[in-house]
């Protein structure tokens, strides 16, 4: 009877640790923000980064990029635009745009080609085409305010959103459209600036308000700006 009852503990002993140990890779989140709004977003906090969920008129999405500092500018998008506004921006901002913002966004997600500009690309399960993507990068890469004008209207999209992070992002820009990014961008520390071939660039002439863009800025904060197209 001893030896029963000494096995019974045992094993209710090790399934306690198995529990533990299952419980360790599974993580609770630190917090879950129901934001609501038109497509019904959460935002899931973990410790090591913020999932973005939401479900629009083609099904559930998920993004595991989420940044806090864009809020108030993704807030003036989704009170201040037409319910029918296309935003032209970089691709990892997309799920932001239409989740929190509730407008469409010319891309929502990566190219198969750019993958490598991801450091975890393992819960990626959608993708844009490589066109679109290259357009972009063209669009913001280029120094003639026609060519951004021209694809902006190619999508149907009458702003443009631009982020102080894209100064990093140029340089995956640059490759996408075939471009040596070392010519447009270099090294300072951990950051990355504009080289004088860079300053030409729309994108930076967007950063820092230049007049020459052919678009009008219509809003802006410490994180980004929005201009939209003259006349739209």
């Amino acid at each position: 009877m001893v030896k029963k009852w000494f096995l019974i503990i045992a094993v209710a002993a090790i399934a306690v640790i198995v529990a533990a140990v299952a419980f360790s890779f599974y993580p609770s989140p630190l917090s879950i923000d129901n934001l609501g709004g038109k497509y019904n977003a959460t935002l899931t906090r973990w410790s090591d980064h913020v999932q973005l969920t939401y479900t629009d008129e083609t099904g559930q999405h998920s993004s595991a990029y989420f940044d806090d500092n864009l809020k108030d500018g993704l807030n003036w998008i989704s009170a201040q635009t037409p319910e029918n506004a296309t935003i032209f921006a970089w691709w990892d901002y997309g799920h932001m745009i239409t989740a929190i913002g509730q407008r469409n966004a010319v891309a929502r997600n990566p190219s198969q080609e750019i993958l490598p500009s991801i450091s975890d690309s393992s819960e990626i399960n959608e993708f844009d085409t490589n066109d679109k993507i290259v357009d972009i990068a063209q669009a913001l890469i280029t120094d003639n305010p026609s060519t951004l004008m021209e694809l902006m209207e190619k999508y149907n999209a009458d702003y443009v959103m631009v982020c102080k992070d894209d100064e990093i992002k140029a340089a995956w820009m640059c490759k996408a459209v075939g471009l040596n990014s070392t010519d447009y961008v270099s090294s300072d520390g951990p950051l990355m600036k504009f080289t004088d071939l860079g300053k030409t660039t729309m994108l930076s002439k967007l950063l820092d308000n230049n007049n020459d863009t052919g678009l009008t800025l219509v809003y802006q904060n410490a994180q980004m700006k929005i201009y939209q197209l003259s006349g739209a």
